[in-house]
C-alpha cells in the first residue's frame, strides 16, 4: 500500500517530513500517505521473526509521498494540490549471515552486507553511488551514511537504533537503506554492455593499514582505486577489495586494521613485476602522507 500508520511514520517525521493525512481512510492504520518504505519493511521483518525466521533479507520498490515544498508553475492548478511522489527502493537485513550452516551459525549480518547490496545496485545500474558518514535520526550515529550521487543526497544507509526497533518488537541488529530510484535511473546505463574477456594475466598486491576508527574504509578504497596505478594510470587498477577488518589484541582501542587487495591488469599487455611494484610502493607512501595511517 501507499498508505501507512501515522504513529509509525511519526518516528521518521524529523527526516522525512510530516505525513499527509487521508480524508476518507480505510482505517487508522492506513490513514496517512507513507513518507518512507521503512515502516512497512520493519512490519514485515517483525512478522517473519514471529514465525521463526533466523535470517531475513527484504527489499521493496514503491512510492512515497511528500508535501510540496514550493509551487511549480508548470503544473496545473489541480496538480499543484497533489503531493510529490518519489519512487524508492528500500532494503532491510537482519539475522544470521549464513543461515543453515552449523559451522557459521554465530555469525550475524553487519554493515558490510548492506554495503554489498548497495554496491550491487550501483554496478547493475552503472552509476556512481558514494557513502558519506552522516548521522540520521533513528539510527546508530557511528554506523550511518548518506548516499550521494554527483553531490546530491539520494538516500541513506544505516544500522537502526534499538529504540526505533522496540516499537516493532524486534531484537538484534537491523541494517537498512532507502534510495531515490529515479535519481539513479536518470543516469543509468541503457541496454546491455559487454566487453571481451581479458587476454593478459592479472597480478595482486595486498596491503594492511592501521587507521583511525573515524576514517571511512571507503575513502581509503577510493584513494587506492585512483592512485594505485601510479604512472601506469588508473585504468590498470581492475579492482580494490576490502578483504579484512580487525580490532582487538595488538590494535589500539581507537584504531582498526583494514586489509585491502589490489588487482592489477593491463588490457593490452602483461604488466611486469617492476612496474607493479613501483606503482604499489608509491601508493603506500601516499596513504601514509594523506591519511596518516600505519602500514602493517
Amino acid at each position: 500500500f501507499g498508505f501507512g500508520s501515522p504513529s509509525r511514520l511519526a518516528s521518521l517525521q524529523a527526516v522525512e517530513g510530516e505525513p499527509l493525512r487521508i480524508l476518507n481512510p480505510l482505517g487508522e492504520e492506513l490513514s496517512a500517505m507513507r513518507t518512507s518504505l521503512l515502516p512497512g519493511l520493519l512490519d514485515t521483518l517483525a512478522r517473519n521473526i514471529r514465525h521463526g525466521a533466523k535470517s531475513t533479507r527484504l527489499f521493496e520498490l514503491g512510492a512515497t509521498f511528500h508535501s510540496v515544498d514550493s509551487v511549480d508553475a508548470t503544473r496545473s492548478e489541480r496538480d499543484r494540490l497533489l503531493p510529490t511522489e518519489r519512487r524508492r527502493v528500500g532494503v532491510v537485513l537482519w539475522g544470521e549471515r549464513y543461515p543453515g550452516r552449523w559451522f557459521a551459525s554465530q555469525q550475524r549480518m553487519d554493515f558490510s552486507e548492506l554495503a554489498g547490496v548497495l554496491d550491487d545496485l550501483r554496478d547493475a545500474l552503472g552509476v556512481a553511488l558514494e557513502r558519506v558518514p552522516a548521522e540520521r535520526d533513528g539510527t546508530n550515529p557511528v554506523a550511518s551514511a548518506q548516499l550521494r550521487r554527483a553531490d546530491r543526497a539520494v538516500g541513506w544507509a544505516a544500522q537502526l537504533h534499538p529504540q526505533l526497533l522496540n516499537d516493532y518488537d524486534i531484537d538484534g541488529l537491523v541494517f537498512a537503506a532507502e534510495v531515490e530510484l529515479n535519481a539513479l535511473l536518470a543516469d543509468a546505463i541503457s541496454g546491455l554492455r559487454v566487453r571481451s574477456l581479458p587476454k593478459f594475466p592479472s597480478t595482486r598486491r595486498d596491503i594492511a593499514v592501521v587507521a583511525s576508527c573515524e576514517l571511512p574504509s571507503a575513502e581509503l578504497a577510493r584513494h587506492l582505486q585512483t592512485h594505485a596505478g601510479g604512472e601506469l594510470g588508473e585504468q590498470v587498477v581492475e579492482a580494490v577489495l576490502l578483504s579484512d577488518v580487525y580490532s582487538g589484541q595488538g590494535i589500539p582501542a581507537d584504531k582498526v586494521s583494514l586489509a585491502f587487495s589490489i588487482e592489477y591488469r593491463h588490457r593490452e599487455r602483461t604488466l611486469t613485476d617492476d612496474e607493479v611494484n613501483r606503482a604499489f610502493h608509491g601508493v603506500i607512501a601516499s596513504l601514509r602522507d594523506r591519511f596518516g595511517v600505519e602500514i602493517r
